[in-house]
């Protein structure tokens, strides 16, 4: 079943990378601050299998390196920026024309 699951985004100091274990088929939704802290929310098949999906905070001005930014968050005075190993994000039509554009 397809369900909505929220994940608590851990703080540190600067940029860093954490690891979260997801069930499988995951789509990220949204990350923002609730009750004063990150939470990212996934849609995600809760009958599937775990696996460990990697993830890195970024400060703005901050290098990206390999890593693509899926989503992004205040939290004053700073901006962050939750990002995902490789140089599309999920969703992204780089290579793909946008609806009703020529091929």
């Amino acid at each position: 079943m397809r369900v909505v699951y929220k994940y608590s985004i851990p703080r540190g100091v600067g940029s860093f990378t954490f690891t979260l274990n997801l069930p499988g088929l995951v789509r990220f939704l949204h990350v923002d601050l609730q009750n004063g802290e990150p939470k990212a929310w996934f849609e995600v098949d809760e009958a599937s299998s775990h696996s460990e999906h990697h993830f890195r905070i970024v400060g703005t001005g901050d290098s990206l390196g390999d890593w693509a930014c899926i989503g992004t968050w205040q939290d004053p005075p700073y901006v962050w920026h939750l990002c995902r190993p490789g140089a599309i994000a999920w969703g992204a039509t780089a290579s793909r024309p946008a609806p009703g554009a020529p091929a």
